[in-house]
């Protein structure tokens, strides 16, 4: 009996090891001044952190009362920065040391092979070129979710595509990152779907910055390197899109942050700041849209001369530092501007209702969600944790580093 007994044991133990081995000793977490803010259908929160000095850039999942609870994908990661993956069209010999390999003269290469092996096994793909392309996503914080409870993102694969130009005095290589949408599974960020193609045309994707989902599971994305927004349908169909460089209505000078009214279809989006040496050109608006592009109204204006009295201030916002919409159809918008950062409340027709968080924030803040139960996160960013606001305004906990 106590043998079987035992035996079972030791079962359990070694199916249990073998399942964790792949998982990453998480220890101790800590933020880096985090940027960029997102949550799930149950209400967890993800903000971009460290875990101990190993992986680097990884989203950090933390439950609704701000217990740490995990972080996504910190193995795909962690290939990232100790044995990057890098793409290439050129013809290479098969070798496990260095390289992925597949037919047709592509390569993938790693400076790790276990690593190579190790994320292949999470992917459960076979050593395919294209496979590994279209599945590998880096997503950034500001993701959202869609009604079947999977994890919208979008960030860039973890290859570089090379650019080859050439001049009348030669070729010139140059390496950009290659920005894709993802759908992950909300469990352990198991890439579903990859999707998205790098390119300065129609459906192609530039410098993304934000992402939303409406009530059909339709995905946004603010392309702030094309100055438009991007509509896909729940598969990654491309739609349409809306928007171009520019300072007039339905144009973006500095677009950053997208967030959808699920309940009337309508479209926000948020203009920053904008450096151009020492001027800031950014149009520090938001403005909104139909889900199929249609301007309706516009709110905010250009960053006035700083010689303006701080106490005109008052009426402005400097900065669109977040922006998302709860399920009335308020618009809530993170500013930072010379006097306090604040989030302003606003109703549909852009009046300021409400403003809270002043004194509670600091300058340079970056980052900001509506949880399912109305909640307000806040990234926190030179006080390098996140914050927790009420329905009302009233501050409820704050995320620090443990480290």
């Amino acid at each position: 009996m106590r043998k079987t007994v035992l035996m079972i044991c030791l079962f359990f133990i070694c199916c249990f090891g073998i399942a964790n081995a792949s998982l990453p000793n998480e220890g101790n977490y800590f933020f880096d001044e985090p940027e960029g803010i997102g949550c799930d259908s149950e209400g967890n929160i993800y903000v971009h952190g460290k875990l101990e000095d190993r992986y680097y850039g990884t989203l950090l999942r933390f439950s609704n009362n701000g217990e740490y609870i995990g972080s996504i994908a910190a193995r795909l990661f962690d290939m990232h920065q100790r044995g990057r993956g890098t793409y290439d069209g050129s013809a290479a010999v098969a070798d496990w040391n260095a390289y992925i390999i597949q037919n047709d003269n592509k390569k993938v290469r790693f400076k790790d092979k276990e690593i190579a092996r190790e994320v292949l096994k999470y992917l459960d793909i076979k050593p395919d070129v294209d496979k590994f392309l279209n599945k590998v996503i880096k997503p950034y914080p500001s993701l959202t979710y869609n009604s079947r409870g999977q994890l919208c993102v979008f960030g860039t694969r973890l290859t570089w595509s090379k650019i080859i130009k050439k001049y009348n005095w030669g070729v010139s290589t140059s390496e950009v990152r290659d920005y894709a949408v993802g759908i992950l599974d909300q469990k352990d960020g198991h890439p579903i779907k990859v999707f998205g193609e790098f390119g300065a045309q129609e459906g192609q994707l530039g410098a993304l910055k934000d992402i939303a989902v409406d009530a059909q599971d339709n995905i946004y994305v603010a392309d702030g390197g094309r100055g438009t927004v991007l509509k896909f349908d729940r598969d990654g169909n491309f739609i349409a899109e809306w928007g171009k460089w520019g300072r007039k209505e339905g144009e973006f000078f500095g677009l950053k942050y997208l967030a959808v009214d699920k309940k009337n279809n309508l479209v926000y989006t948020g203009e920053d700041r904008f450096i151009m040496g020492d001027w800031d050109a950014g149009m520090h608006r938001v403005q909104k849209f139909t889900t199929d592009g249609k301007f309706i109204a516009a709110w905010g204006e250009p960053k006035p001369d700083f010689l303006l009295p701080w106490q005109q201030w008052e009426e402005k916002f400097y900065s669109v530092e977040g922006l998302d919409v709860d399920v009335d159809g308020n618009v809530f918008v993170l500013s930072s501007d010379p006097v306090a950062c604040a989030v302003r409340k606003y109703n549909p027709e852009g009046e300021e209702i409400a403003r809270f968080g002043e004194g509670i924030l600091r300058r340079n803040i970056s980052g900001l969600v509506i949880d399912p139960f109305g909640n307000i996160w806040v990234c926190d960013t030179y006080n390098n944790r996140v914050v927790k606001f009420s329905k009302k305004g009233e501050m409820l906990l704050e995320i620090k580093s443990k480290k």
